[in-house]
């Protein structure tokens, strides 16, 4: 059978069990729409004053009962949850019925303008398209976890509004270059890009520090294009508390000034995000597949919709103000990205270094540790490793030379790096030289043998 005489056979099961009483009481249903979307499949059933109860019964036990009238091999959980005056059912396609490879050249290869960006295609075929407006969504979050397709959704929008002439655009990098690699590769540069991509907490600090001097100066001034700023792993950028601060300026204050930000996290909590005061001010939401109902709710703003039942690759729930949308996001090629790669070098060679002074805040000691490895235990750790000493060993050092004792975790990430440093640098001809009490990787050194460095 096809998509559509699934749902129907999918619609009939529900209605005959719910008018046979097979669910309890009797319950009467008085419309129900199918609704063959690119991922799953999803029935909107009008029940009236039974709709709780019918919802109530779908949803026990881990939708038990539903997954039993879903006629097709479903991939996922099913959900069944309240979708304005409808009960919703949904359950994912299997995979020879799935539309996960949607490219934007299917759906256009103009780009929308305006500070808008195509982002996916909806149950219905129909083109859904984000926007930084000035209204209800100047600033946005992209949540999902890994594989869900959230860092492509973020390609897919940066290489669409560099297009447009009336951008400039900000990339914040929180894995390190990871998230976009694709631009992230000397000399290559996109249109409208300000600077290099921020791959490390001074460029973080620098570039939102940058922007949020860009923001004032918009403000004292007047301004004619948009600042759109891009931060990947945003929970990884506010550890450090000038960036965070920074931040938080760009998303209450920006709009005004036509700055626009796009956040983007794997761990979708309220804290992960800078504080309230900034989840707040993200009026636009795009989900991919998130963790758990708590992720799905700060992630979407909504405690209806089940951002933790999508799909991966793709599958997406974006919501504003007015509506919400399950689609599916489309992406753009590495030939369509390198199209538009600008050659007339940054605005910026590198970020503007940036200090606590340069906005105004006052730094306390947070009682958490930096992500960051310091000189000190980077130091250790290649010592560590090099004479075979254990974890509390290297424990010991740090906390010796630092007067605090990292984690066991820390300590076998952090020696698991140190001891590939070293292969890496034996491999390519340098030696370890050892004395008494220490172990050290030094260069060569004609009069002071046994230290040798790498082969000439």
């Amino acid at each position: 059978m096809d998509k559509r005489e699934l749902l129907t056979d999918w619609a009939q099961r529900v209605t005959r069990a719910s008018a046979g009483g097979m669910l309890g009481k009797r319950i009467a249903i008085t419309y129900v729409e199918t609704v063959s979307g690119p991922r799953a499949g999803a029935l909107h059933i009008l029940a009236g004053l039974d709709a709780g109860r019918l919802l109530d019964v779908l949803s026990r036990q881990n939708c038990a009962l539903l997954r039993q009238m879903v006629p097709w091999n479903f991939q996922g959980d099913p959900a069944a949850f309240m979708y304005g005056r409808f009960v919703r059912l949904e359950a994912g396609w299997s995979d020879d019925l799935a539309d996960s490879d949607v490219p934007l050249s299917r759906i256009t290869r103009k780009p929308s303008g305006n500070g808008r960006w195509v982002v996916g295609i909806d149950e219905r075929g129909r083109t859904i398209v984000a926007g930084c407006n000035l209204d209800q969504t100047p600033h946005w979050l992209v949540s999902g976890t890994t594989g869900s397709g959230k860092t492509v959704a973020l390609r897919n929008a940066v290489t669409q509004l560099c297009r447009d002439e009336q951008n400039r655009i900000v990339l914040v990098d929180g894995k390190l270059g990871a998230s976009f690699r694709h631009v992230n590769r000397a000399p290559f540069r996109l249109r409208h890009q300000v600077g290099p991509v921020a791959v490390n907490p001074d460029q973080w600090r620098g570039a939102l520090v940058w922007a949020t001097r860009e923001m004032v100066a918009r403000y004292e001034n007047g301004y004619e294009d948009r600042l759109i700023v891009f931060v990947d792993e945003v929970q990884e950028i506010i550890q450090d508390q000038v960036a965070a601060e920074a931040l938080r300026r760009l998303v209450t204050m920006g709009r005004d000034a036509g700055v626009h930000v796009v956040a983007a996290t794997q761990h979708p909590v309220v804290d992960a995000l800078g504080g309230p005061t900034v989840a707040r001010n993200l009026g636009g939401r795009l989900s991919f597949r998130v963790n758990d109902k708590v992720a799905s709710r700060v992630a979407l703003n909504d405690s209806s919709l089940p951002a933790d039942s999508l799909l991966g690759r793709g599958d997406a729930i974006i919501k504003v103000p007015e509506a919400a949308y399950r689609i599916q996001g489309t992406y753009v090629t590495d030939e369509e990205t390198g199209a538009l790669e600008d050659g007339d070098g940054f605005e910026l060679d590198d970020w503007p270094e940036a200090v606590a002074e340069d906005i105004g805040v006052e730094v306390r000691q947070r009682g958490r540790r930096s992500p960051w490895p310091g000189p000190v235990e980077i130091g250790t750790g290649l010592m560590a490793t090099a004479q075979n000493q254990g974890r509390d060993r290297y424990r010991e050092g740090v906390e010796a030379a630092t007067g605090r004792r990292p984690g066991s975790g820390r300590a076998d990430r952090m020696l698991d790096l140190c001891r590939a440093t070293l292969e890496h640098l034996q491999e390519r001809g340098w030696e370890i030289a050892r004395t008494a009490s220490k172990a050290l990787i030094v260069p060569e050194i004609a009069f002071a043998p046994p230290v040798v460095t790498c082969p000439k």
